[in-house]
């Protein structure tokens, strides 16, 4: 047994009984600033013994103990001498009304369930103890008739067994309203009062008192003669003397000043201020029951992330009045589609392809870009789908903000339990995976949660961990693929592209690694290592073969964006070990053009310095032709899905025709790639294409075999004279060239 003192001078005294210490800890620190002189025990033995020997202001009871329960000590301190009128609060993590009520019928004051809100508990002590004074200062001045009187908002009533009304105090009337000339003689009267939910449990609490004796501590709604609604505590002592069993004193207080307080405390605390919603503490509190319900009686629930798209780039352009009122009225949408008060619990109907879904509905706020919304008893997997189908409807009419319209798209991830999870935190975790997903597809779109989507992030996170070590280490790799001159077939340049070979799970996609590098914050250090690696590479082929030709570097959209990572590059080029004009950065035009007025201070910078800029994979993106002559580039490459498909007469040579010429135009090279048979390449010469990149040339190469495969291409350089541009063995023969040096 512990004890722990408090310097505050109320030396109140207080026993708590629990076997888990932390909650000992937590709960008795809690005390301590209340001013309690706090006892600790672990069992119901010992909080018997404790109570025995010391005279308690408040006992907190765990009902889960080894030895003896909460009950079985609860019951045996009521017959203690000092247990007698002592406040005890039971600590469960039960929620199931027999044990709560079983704690009442072992003389428990009052009970709070596991998790414990601390906030609210302190509160509820208090206001525990302040009833319990009261309680302990009336029946010390039973003989003084006036006494309840003097306090506020307090009264007693006396009962008989025939349930008349012996007496009734000034109290009682004013906290009803009642004018003291009227009728107030039986317990009808008095039950006339109360809130009709409330009516039977009162019945059934005070003739169970009445006729057993028990103690009395019962809340409860009255409906006054104003029409107003009070809450009131009655409060009576355990009556064990045979000559009392005939009547009953019940103490009355109004305790809705307590209640409201309560409720505010609660608002507080799980709901969001701005909307009204319920936030991510109320969310999985509910949800949670929903799920033991729809496990019990096995049913389908869903749980949706909705999310507003680049929601932080549309708050950027108003002022903090106009980005509250657009929440508001994004909260108010979605509550007007639920058409109903009830925002917790709502029954729905949907009648879709004529056939009735079927859900209830839970919605709660997040963050101010991100809401969730429970599903519960859906008929059809496909009910998640038919509701959002209606929410995105909703989401394409504009919100009015003063003179200004402002229109949103939203995206959306769907878990389903039990199948993608069973448990409140995996199923919105789930969900926003997915939604997670269904925004790198586009806008205004949503996904359900597959296991292989899990299977994806699970992976992720392991290769981020890997890739942060591999780039530390400098232990992936970079191959070069060459490009050449359509006019003489020389080598002009290399492309270099990084390569991970994992050491347990193999060659990892560049795709793959390179959007895992831009997520984890890792491009701006692995693109300047590509870039060092390259240029230290071409330096080594210049002094081994005698070789000298440029090499073109990616840049991704995020490395772009980190304007630090960018200036070590620019550090970089300073000190080059190679000339700054066999240097050529590579952009995709969808990166050029998302991000332009930022790019040009940086792609300017490189252009000063003798470096040149190429746009990679033209045609795929924006294909702006009113940005393309303002951006300072030297080199435009048609991307190979334009390459692929063109033969002597169709549209895409015809495409592919225009853009050289709109190259040329503008004085830009033009580079095909993705140039894999003799007819692409015969088609592209005559077009006047200025060079190739492919597989009919070479694919991307290691340092060593690139060294290798240059000395072949030097002795056998490609004759474009040929007549095997339509011949297919001569192809295949080519192909099985190129294939040995991969």
């Amino acid at each position: 047994m512990n004890q722990s003192q408090s310097n505050s001078p109320r030396k109140l005294q207080a026993l708590l009984a629990d076997d888990d210490i932390g909650i000992q800890l937590t709960m008795s620190a809690l005390l301590q600033q209340k001013g309690y002189i706090v006892t600790t025990v672990g069992n119901g033995l010992e909080a018997i013994d404790a109570s025995s020997n010391n005279v308690f202001n408040i006992i907190l009871l765990d009902i889960r103990m080894p030895e003896m329960d909460g009950f079985e000590a609860c019951k045996s301190i009521r017959e203690l001498e000092n247990g007698k009128n002592v406040p005890i609060l039971m600590l469960t993590g039960q929620d199931d009304t027999d044990s709560i009520k079983k704690a009442f019928e072992v003389g428990a004051t009052d009970f709070v369930a596991k998790p414990i809100n601390y906030i609210l508990l302190g509160f509820r002590i208090d206001y525990i103890l302040r009833a319990a004074n009261t309680a302990e200062e009336l029946r010390k001045s039973q003989q003084r008739s006036n006494h309840a009187q003097r306090i506020a908002n307090l009264g007693h009533i006396e009962w008989n067994l025939a349930h008349e009304i012996v007496h009734c105090s000034r109290g009682v009337r004013e906290i009803l309203l009642l004018p003291e000339q009227s009728a107030f003689t039986n317990f009808d009267n008095f039950i006339n009062f109360v809130h009709p939910d409330d009516k039977d449990r009162v019945k059934s609490s005070i003739f169970q008192s009445l006729v057993q004796g028990d103690a009395l501590n019962l809340e409860h709604r009255v409906v006054r003669t104003d029409g107003s609604i009070r809450f009131i505590l009655q409060i009576s002592e355990h009556r064990s003397n045979p000559k009392a069993l005939d009547h009953m004193v019940i103490t009355m207080q109004d305790i809705t000043d307590r209640i409201d307080t309560e409720k505010r405390i609660h608002a507080l605390a799980y709901y969001d201020d701005l909307t009204g919603l319920p936030n991510r503490s109320l969310l999985i509190q509910h949800l949670d029951r929903l799920l033991k319900a729809a496990m019990r009686f096995h049913h389908t629930t869903a749980v949706i992330v909705f999310g507003v798209d680049k929601f932080d780039k549309v708050l950027e352009s108003l002022d903090q009045g106009s980005a509250e009122n657009l929440i508001k009225m994004i909260a108010e949408r979605i509550k007007n589609l639920c058409r109903e008060s009830d925002l917790l619990s709502r029954q729905l109907f949907v009648t879709q392809d004529q056939e009735d879904i079927s859900y209830q509905q839970l919605t709660a706020k997040l963050k101010n870009d991100e809401y969730v919304i429970v599903l519960s008893e859906i008929s059809s997997l496909q009910a998640a789908s038919v509701f959002l189908q209606r929410l995105t409807e909703q989401f394409r009419k504009a919100f009015q903000l003063k003179d200004r319209e402002i229109y949103i798209t939203t995206t959306a991830g769907i878990s389903l339990a039990p199948i993608d999870g069973n448990s409140t935190n995996r199923l919105i975790k789930n969900a926003e995976i997915a939604k997670g997903f269904a925004n790198k597809e586009g806008s205004a779109n949503f996904r359900y949660f597959k296991q292989e989507l899990n299977d994806r992030v699970t992976r992720n996170f392991s290769l981020a961990n890997d890739l942060r070590k591999a780039v530390e280490k400098e232990t992936l790799e970079v191959y070069y693929q060459p490009k050449v001159s359509l006019l003489d077939d020389t080598l002009v340049g290399v492309e270099a592209l990084c390569r991970w070979n994992h050491p347990t799970m193999g060659a990892i996609s560049p795709i793959e690694f390179i959007e895992i590098a831009e997520e984890e914050g890792l491009i701006g250090e692995l693109g300047k290592w590509v870039l060092k690696t390259a240029c230290n590479q071409l330096v080594k082929w210049k002094s081994e073969i005698n070789c000298d030709f440029s090499v073109s570097v990616n840049i991704s959209p995020k490395q772009l964006l980190d304007e630090q990572a960018m200036k070590r590059i620019v550090e970089f080029i300073m000190d080059s070990p190679i000339s700054n004009h066999l240097v050529e950065f590579e952009l995709t035009e969808s990166t050029l053009l998302e991000n332009f007025e930022s790019s040009l201070n940086f792609l300017n910078k490189f252009i000063k310095m003798g470096c040149r800029l190429a746009i990679d994979d033209f045609g795929t993106g924006y294909s702006s032709l009113s940005y393309l002559g303002s951006l300072p580039a030297n080199t435009l490459k048609i991307d190979q899905s334009f390459i692929r498909p063109i033969d002597s007469s169709n549209q895409y040579t015809a495409i592919v025709s225009g853009i050289i010429k709109l190259a040329h135009s503008l004085g830009m090279t033009v580079i095909a790639e993705g140039v894999e048979t003799y007819t692409q390449k015969t088609i592209l010469a005559q077009e006047h294409c200025d060079e190739i990149q492919g597989s009919l040339v070479s694919l991307a190469l290691p340092p060593e075999d690139f060294t290798t495969w240059l000395k072949a291409w030097e002795v056998r350089k490609m004759n474009s004279d040929s007549d095997s541009d339509s011949d297919s063995d001569s192809e295949n023969e080519i192909a099985g060239s190129v294939t040995q040096w991969h």
